[in-house]
Parts: C-alpha cells; sequence; structure tokens
C-alpha cells in the first residue's frame, strides 16, 4: 500500500539565494554552456579518454584530480558544474539536465544509473515576500538546495529529481516520477508526485555483501544477461 511522501531530511540551517545575473556567475555559465557543447559534439568513434577529458571540462579545475564517470551519453545539459559531484562509476543517459546553482551542492554516489531525459534540480525561488520585493525593486533571485542520490540508486526515464531531495542507497524511481521528497533506502517511488510505493526493511549490509562478492569473483567470461525471479 503506498504511504505518505516522506520529509525532506537534508539539512538546511540556512537557504542561499544568489543574483544569476552576477557578472562573475554569468561567466561561469558561460564556460559550462561552452564545455557542455564540447562535450556534446562526441560521437561513437571518440576514445573514452577523449571522454573524461571533455567530460572533466564541464567542472571547475578544483575538480581536474578526479576521474570522470563511467559513461555520460550525450546530449548532456549542466548551468553551472560548481558543486556538482559525479562518481566515477556512474552511468547517466542521453539527455541528462542538471539544473545546479553555485550555492548548494549535488552529490551522485557510486554506482547510480541515471535514465535517459532526467532532471535534477536544486533551484528555487526565494520565500514569497522576499521574492516579490526582489523582482519589484528589479532584482532577481534564486536559492539553492542539495540533492543527493546516494550510492546504487536507480534513477527511471523522464524522472524529476527536486531540490533538496534525497534519494536513499539502492532506491529505485520509476520512469516519470516527480520527486519531491526524500525516497528511503530501497525504497521505490512513483507518480507525480511520487509516493513510495514498496521498500525493504533491515538490509543495511546489502552493499558490503555485494562488493565482498563482486572481489571473490573468478576471472572467467561471464554472459551478458542475467536471469533473476520478478519480485
Amino acid at each position: 500500500m503506498p504511504s505518505s511522501r516522506s520529509r525532506k531530511s537534508q539539512p538546511l540551517e540556512m537557504v542561499v539565494a544568489f543574483n544569476p545575473n552576477d557578472d562573475e556567475l554569468r561567466e561561469i555559465r558561460s564556460r559550462c554552456a561552452k564545455a557542455c557543447a564540447e562535450y556534446n559534439s562526441i560521437n561513437e568513434y571518440t576514445s573514452n579518454i577523449e571522454r573524461g577529458h571533455r567530460f572533466m571540462r564541464i567542472l571547475p579545475p578544483s575538480a581536474s584530480h578526479l576521474a570522470p564517470p563511467l559513461k555520460v551519453q550525450t546530449p548532456f545539459y549542466m548551468d553551472y558544474g560548481v558543486r556538482v559531484y559525479i562518481h566515477e562509476t556512474v552511468f547517466i543517459e542521453r539527455n541528462c539536465k542538471i539544473i545546479d546553482t553555485p550555492v548548494a551542492d549535488i552529490k551522485i554516489d557510486k554506482y547510480c544509473s541515471i535514465g535517459p531525459n532526467v532532471t535534477i534540480v536544486s533551484t528555487g525561488p526565494p520565500p514569497a515576500r522576499i521574492n516579490l520585493k526582489n523582482l519589484a525593486n528589479g532584482r532577481r533571485e534564486f536559492t539553492g538546495h542539495p540533492v543527493t542520490i546516494c550510492k546504487g540508486a536507480w534513477i527511471g526515464a523522464s524522472a524529476v529529481i527536486g531540490p533538496g531531495v534525497l534519494i536513499g542507497e539502492g532506491a529505485v524511481v520509476a520512469p516519470g516520477a516527480v520527486v519531491l521528497d526524500d525516497v528511503p533506502a530501497y525504497a521505490e517511488a512513483r507518480g507525480n508526485p511520487a509516493v513510495v510505493t514498496k521498500g525493504e526493511k533491515g538490509v543495511p549490509s546489502a552493499w558490503a555483501d555485494a562488493e565482498a562478492g563482486a572481489r571473490e569473483e573468478t576471472g572467467e567470461p561471464q554472459s551478458p544477461f542475467v536471469y533473476y525471479q520478478r519480485e
């Protein structure tokens, strides 16, 4: 039976607003847009090394020591790139849009899969009264909210992950879901707005067991197909 939506658990002691028309931020967006365009110009003949080099140009110079994600299909879009952290084992399918900000982190942990046409949003409006006052004075501001997608989460095609959301370890977000609140670990969320439809309890060691098993596997060739019993 579907449960009620969970509350957002990420700490928000203070919501930070920013002016996107600031000259420095406009320059950062321009750099990121150019880097995205260069990355999106690759094709199936582009080497993995060149793919990795081009993708890392989307991120700030401070991330140059990190390894690029396993595979990011084109086209791929990001606004700023200064506070986006994507683990090297992440797989991102085509037409992913990350609406990030310079004031809040977006983190995608190891082994996550991001389906095609997924949108991850970390920006929002200021409090209504402040927003109206700023607009009347000719000033437009946005706020930034952290988004975290934990280890092994699966985000289905065309899903939207909203600002301030935490997707728990091993969770599944169904295709087309609009996630506005946290999804617990090992749970499944679907719908608009998304609700948790099922989940597993008491499996905190699942990843530890899986990783231990992977280390014990032999080097013998394996079939590309694996069959599981439907739950």
